[in-house]
């Protein structure tokens, strides 16, 4: 049958689909700098600048897009691979009718990642995910194709790992006649592909997959002796001729290859399970993965539905009337929102007569902001960096802007920033998170005390949806505490542009004392320091700090 993932066409030997440190080549493209060279035919460098377009789309919802199904079926045809001598047309193209196209995605749980570069499709990736009764969510892949002009771009890597970076799946997988496909697999998930697990583990997964995958039969194969092989009988008839020298390029000195021999028209059954091990990563690439969350909340704010339903904008009118009196600020006074994200406060504000200035980072949320009718003004910029100096008779600096980095030297700046862009008088309403009654409910093995515990305890920690959803971030069984900062494992599974990911966010939340500490260095004399509940900063009696309802420390200070 034609389909899927089996015979991808193979990656060239130097993407080497595992993401492994120190194998670069200067060949590959990288899209996160948007310029690198690739190989043409003849083997001769061109430069070649490239800036990929990601879409993501459920299935039944590319279905009705008859245009973007000729579109892949000629990709899967130009680029997929040949036949084999026992295939019904010998050396010739594997082909993909779009009724086997739109067999694959024509379900609510299949989903398509495609990419374009300059306009033309060069690879796509069809998944499709699933409940394993008394489990949980499986990832499967059932088809990847890359334009061949790509082979070395690491396309395919980031297509894989679009579909498998959740963590908290019970088992990811494809079918493959591909060694690199398995590779790319167990990076991906950081484990390795072992026949005890598959024969284990793999008998739920093949039975349920039949129901769902129509090229994969019922049963995983056996061998002489009567025990199951991670191996599947598909009758899909392409050409092994490069297997051998695949199979050698792909090999790993520390991942042997466990799934043994295929004859053509079977293909190797490759899953991983959350309940295997990890790949332990050394010191330097934790460095790389928590770096670069450093800025990963940046992402993250832009990927929030943050719409007219998100449990912040519910209460956007009572936290303007609350700031307005407590600081007798009125009309037409001027106003600097730092970290305005979509521009909720600052349009609010600027309907009552205020002049606004919004600054966000996030230049994905600066865009919303500007793009909603309002007297407001929208500018992106970085806090740390600097902010605009006009004598602002009020800033606010809400929810998650102070505290964003685990570098406390970065709060300094914001509020040196703040304190420079306001005349003297001018007040400041800021919030940051409680510490306080986090630090109280965090079970110890939340509050590793080494490194190497640490370590441990974040690949344990559960991932969740929570800041996409609702942005409440204060469960402590979904919190890590180290070195003073706090760590979480981020999902953001969203349609357009955007490739679903799991971050891991890290930030900094504040006790009263510190917090006083901290703004009072910056030529701030504070008026009051309230713990508050969001949507209820008038409750009286206030709140005490250890009140796990006491989700924020809410200051009003003067510039001194």
């Amino acid at each position: 049958m034609v389909r899927h993932t089996s015979s991808t066409p193979r990656l060239l030997p130097d993407d080497r689909l595992d993401g492994s440190r120190g194998e670069a080549q200067s060949d590959r493209l990288e899209p996160d700098n948007g310029s690198s060279q690739i190989h043409n035919g003849d083997g001769a460098r061109r430069r070649a600048l490239w800036h990929p377009r990601w879409e993501v789309r459920q299935g039944r919802e590319a279905i009705a897009d008859d245009a973007f199904l000729r579109v892949c079926s000629a990709l899967f045809s130009a680029h997929y691979g040949r036949w084999g001598p026992r295939g019904p047309r010998p050396d010739q193209p594997v082909e993909l009718p779009r009724g086997q196209l739109v067999e694959l995605l024509d379900s609510e749980h299949s989903w398509i990642v495609s990419c374009y570069i300059e306009g033309e499709l060069v690879g796509y990736v069809i998944a499709h995910t699933f409940e394993l009764d008394g489990a949980g969510p499986v990832a499967w892949v059932t088809q990847l194709v890359v334009s061949e002009a790509y082979r070395n771009a690491r396309l395919a890597t980031i297509l894989l790992r679009s579909i498998w970076e959740f963590s908290d799946y019970y088992a990811w997988g494809l079918v493959t006649a591909n060694p690199f496909a398995v590779r790319a697999l167990e990076a991906a998930s950081r484990r390795q592909v072992r026949r005890a697990y598959v024969g284990r583990l793999g008998t739920p997964l093949v039975e349920s997959l039949t129901d769902i995958v129509p090229y994969i039969p019922g049963e995983l194969a056996r061998d002489n002796n009567g025990q199951l092989k991670p191996i599947v009988d598909t009758s899909f008839f392409v050409s092994h001729n490069d297997l051998p020298k695949m199979r050698k390029e792909a090999a790993r000195s520390d991942r042997p290859w466990d799934l043994g021999h295929i004859e053509e028209g079977e293909e190797w059954f490759a899953c991983t399970f959350r309940e295997q091990d990890p790949f332990p990563l050394n010191a330097e690439q934790w460095d790389a993965v928590l770096r670069s969350s450093e800025r990963a909340w940046v992402d993250a704010y832009e990927r929030m539905s943050l719409d007219g339903r998100h449990r912040w904008h519910a209460h956007t009118q009572a936290e303007c009337d609350w700031i307005l009196d407590a600081t007798g600020i009125e009309a037409p006074a001027s106003v600097l929102d730092v970290g305005c994200g979509d521009g909720r406060h600052s349009r609010e504000l600027a309907s009552r007569g205020l002049t606004v200035v919004g600054v966000d980072v996030a230049n994905g949320l600066v865009s919303r902001a500007s793009a909603v009718e309002t007297t407001a003004r929208f500018i992106p910029g970085d806090a740390t960096t600097d902010l605009p100096r006009e004598d602002f008779d009020l800033a606010l600096c809400l929810y998650d802007v102070l505290g964003s980095s685990p570098d406390p030297e970065d709060d300094d700046r914001i509020l040196e920033n703040i304190s420079a862009a306001l005349r003297v008088g001018g007040v400041m309403v800021l919030s940051v998170m409680n510490e306080v009654p986090i630090v109280e409910r965090l079970e110890p093995d939340h509050a590793p005390s080494t490194y190497d515990t640490f370590v441990a305890a974040l690949d344990r920690l559960s991932p969740s949806r929570t800041m996409q959803d609702s942005g409440d971030d204060h469960n402590p069984s979904l919190l890590l505490r180290y070195a003073d900062a706090y760590y979480r494992k981020e999902q953001f599974f969203t349609v357009g542009d955007r490739l679903p990911r799991e971050v891991v966010v890290r930030d900094r939340r504040y006790a009263p004392s510190a917090l006083r500490s901290r703004v009072e260095r910056h030529a701030f004399e504070i008026v009051d320091l309230l713990p508050v509940q969001a949507g209820a900063w008038d409750r009286q009696p206030a709140l005490d700090a250890r009140d796990p309802r006491a989700k924020e420390l809410l200051v009003i200070c003067r510039r001194t």
